[in-house]
This record gives C-alpha cells, structure tokens and sequence, in this order.
C-alpha cells in the first residue's frame, strides 16, 4: 500500500510560523513577568518585616510569622527568578530557530 504524502502548502507555513512566533512571544513575556515577580519577592522577603515595624502598620502575628517563614527563602526566589529568566532567553532563541526560514540546500 502506497502512503500519499503532502508538502504542506505554502499558505500554512507562514500562517504557522505566525502561530509559533505569537505563543513563543506570549511564553517568553509570561516569563520574563514571572523572572521579575520572583526577583522582587526575593528582595522584599526579608525587609518586609522591618519596614512594616517602622511604618506602625496593622498586621497581625500571622502575617508576621509567615513573613518571618518567607524571608528564611529569598534564595529560593533568587534561584527560580534566574530559572524564569533564562527559559525566556531559551523560548525565544528556540522561536527564533523555529520561525526563521530555512536555507535550500
């Protein structure tokens, strides 16, 4: 049995890679966000407290000893902000690599 086997069109390719580029995009920005949310978290983790104190702000023991909890892993929000950053610089060389046109050999 013979297997028939189609080229895609040259109309869908383009309108693949615009698919690819738009989510590839889409990821890299969500990550890049992610990279700079966790970034801040692992600043303001550990003088969340002392602000709090000098400012007289109403928070209760809770909050307080959870900050305390937080502030004990700035180095984990560190690392994962690196790791968030660079699986955006990853998405987007391999978007790149995947949207680019391809040299006939």
């Amino acid at each position: 049995m013979a297997t028939n086997i189609q080229s895609p069109s040259s109309a869908a390719q383009p309108r693949n890679a615009l698919a690819v580029g738009i989510a590839g995009t889409a990821a890299a920005v969500a990550l890049f966000i992610a990279g700079i949310a966790l970034f801040a978290m692992a600043i303001a983790a550990p003088i969340a407290l002392p602000i709090a104190a000098q400012l007289n702000l109403g928070v209760t023991a809770s909050d307080m000893e959870i900050a305390r909890q937080l502030a004990a892993f700035w180095w984990l929000f560190a690392i994962a902000s690196v790791a968030s950053f660079f699986a955006a610089f990853a998405v987007i060389v391999k978007v790149i690599g995947r949207v680019s046109p391809v040299a006939a050999e």
